[in-house]
């Protein structure tokens, strides 16, 4: 019995590749519902930035950086996250506050260099979870392997349940509709 939740995880982690971002270049993020996040976004500091397009499923914002001491020009686009998104400076790394299942998915960060006149891109993972399904991910120290087990495979079923709970689409189809 004790191997059916390993059986299962395995399963599912099976059905999330493809074209789920679990590629080297897209950078997993993990947040908690209702809390907030970070996606970290990496300028070269010897770069001058034209602007910054921020997308999800569609285009979710975007930063043009002031000129020498004048803050940024910011327009959020998507209703979904105007009020719980801000851009933390230098580096304009997008904050997402309050976060909901709907925030879960891929995002897109393109940056357009004013110097090099090139654009970079930087891709996201988001997957969100309850937080009572992340505490029960942890396995407590000490108790002997039995108990270990036990705690192991009643974490994994937790976490499944959490997921099946929640609208975790990723699972199965995370950016296949990104245009990315």
């Amino acid at each position: 019995m004790g191997a059916l939740p390993w059986l299962l995880l395995f399963l599912l982690l099976q059905g999330a590749k493809g074209n789920s971002g679990d590629d080297a270049d897209t950078e997993e993020v993990v947040a908690i519902l209702q809390e907030s996040i970070s996606l970290p976004l990496e300028i070269p500091p010897d770069e001058e930035v034209e602007n910054i397009i921020w997308s999800s499923q569609r285009r979710l914002a975007m930063v043009m950086p002031g000129k020498e001491g004048q803050p940024a020009t910011i327009t959020v686009i998507d209703p979904h996250y105007r009020g719980r998104v801000s851009f933390l400076e230098p580096s304009y790394s997008l904050y997402i506050s309050n976060v909901s299942w709907k925030d879960a998915g891929c995002y897109e960060a393109e940056v357009n260099m004013r110097t090099a006149q090139l654009s970079t891109t930087q891709l996201y993972n988001l997957r969100v979870y309850r937080e009572r399904a992340l505490e029960a991910a942890s396995i407590p120290q000490g108790g002997g392997a039995s108990k270990n087990r036990f705690n192991s495979d009643c974490s994994i079923l937790a976490i499944l349940r959490s997921l099946q709970q929640s609208s975790a689409s990723w699972l199965r189809d995370c950016c296949s509709s990104c245009s990315w």
